[in-house]
């Protein structure tokens, strides 16, 4: 199960998706940005069918998505499906959708402070100077559009964090692409003094004006894609169709979950519960097996009890009581057996 606890979650696909709206995540966001950073920057993925496929196939993608601090569903289809298997979603929060109500719901008494990372040299700032015209209370303190694989450059992303830090901004703004930005979001969340991290793709690009949004008729109802792909077929086309192929063999994988089995297993992953279910074998196993008669081989035939001497008695006692701090009984009963041979053997002696 994920380790994040302040909202109702819903396993679909694998994923545990936070049973939010879209007021719900703004509110989440704005505490968080109250509170300030605690133990690490909060990061946020916006979950649409894309990641829901990657986190299907990639192990270490399932990894950064289960420590994730929110999980939102940001696909349309998925919020259908998940009424459809009976674990509804409230709706879709899309990540563009998601900041531009954060910066609708900030207000001049408490301004929220922002960087911008990811897009495109020069984008970034032309996102910056939107953002400034239209919402007063949001200040972009800083912006970077790193150059193509930085994320494999030491350096390179000390840099970047420093100057994330020394920006004094309560929510960073990625939008490198899945899943690059969730990932570095991941591994740089102990070093980052944001109080939330957002993983939002293109919103960048949206706020640049660089992308235009559907209109919100088409939103509503649920084809946002469909327009999308209409504007810009070179780009969204191959990638809507290798995203929409494997999607029913993603659907009779859950509907195969919904035997009792799958209840039992809620919150284990594939490999973990695969393990599990060795585990439980082997047990079983072990159980089914008759002791192995260990007492027997090392009972030795006792002698029929004489009356001994008071000092005897009480050497037998202290016996008795030193083999009781003995873990294995058995080692008990041979000390015990040794104590007796000893005293018939002073016997015959005398």
């Amino acid at each position: 199960m994920s380790i994040r606890t302040d909202f109702q979650k819903h396993r679909l696909f694998g994923i545990d998706f936070d049973v939010v709206t879209m007021r719900d995540a703004v509110d989440w966001i704005y505490r968080k940005v109250a509170v300030g950073r605690k133990s690490h920057s909060r990061f946020v993925v916006t979950a649409n069918v894309n990641l829901t496929l990657r986190h299907q196939n990639e192990a270490s993608f399932r990894r950064l998505i289960h420590h994730a601090d929110l999980t939102v569903c940001a696909g349309q289809p998925l919020v259908r499906l998940s009424r459809w298997f009976k674990k509804p979603l409230p709706e879709k929060v899309a990540g563009r959708d998601l900041v531009f109500q954060i910066f609708e719901a900030a207000i001049s008494e408490m301004p929220v402070k922002v960087f911008l990372l990811g897009a495109p040299s020069g984008i970034a700032d032309v996102a910056r100077d939107n953002i400034h015209q239209r919402w007063e209370a949001v200040e972009v303190v800083g912006t970077c559009s790193p150059d193509f694989g930085f994320e494999k450059d030491v350096n390179k992303n000390e840099q970047i964090i420093k100057q994330i830090n020394d920006s004094g901004a309560d929510i960073l703004i990625i939008g490198l692409g899945a899943p690059k930005q969730e990932a570095w979001a991941f591994d740089h969340r102990f070093e980052l003094n944001t109080a939330v991290t957002l993983c939002v793709g293109g919103t960048i690009d949206f706020l640049a004006g660089e992308q235009t949004r559907a209109p919100s008729f088409v939103r509503r109802i649920g084809v946002e894609w469909v327009w999308r792909m209409a504007t810009n077929p070179g780009r969204l086309a191959k990638r809507y169709l290798k995203d929409g192929l494997p999607l029913p063999g993603l659907i009779l994988d859950e509907w195969s979950h919904l035997c009792p089995c799958y209840d039992n297993d809620v919150g284990v992953d594939g490999e973990s519960r695969e393990i599990a279910l060795q585990d439980a074998a082997r047990e079983k196993a072990r159980k089914s097996v008759p002791p192995v008669a260990v007492k027997q081989e090392l009972t030795v035939e006792m002698p029929v009890a004489q009356p001994e001497p008071e000092s005897e008695t009480v050497a037998r006692q202290s016996v008795e009581t030193e083999t009781e701090t003995v873990e294995d009984g058995a080692r008990g009963v041979l000390l015990f057996a040794d104590y007796l041979r000893a005293q018939e053997g002073k016997q015959v002696r005398k």
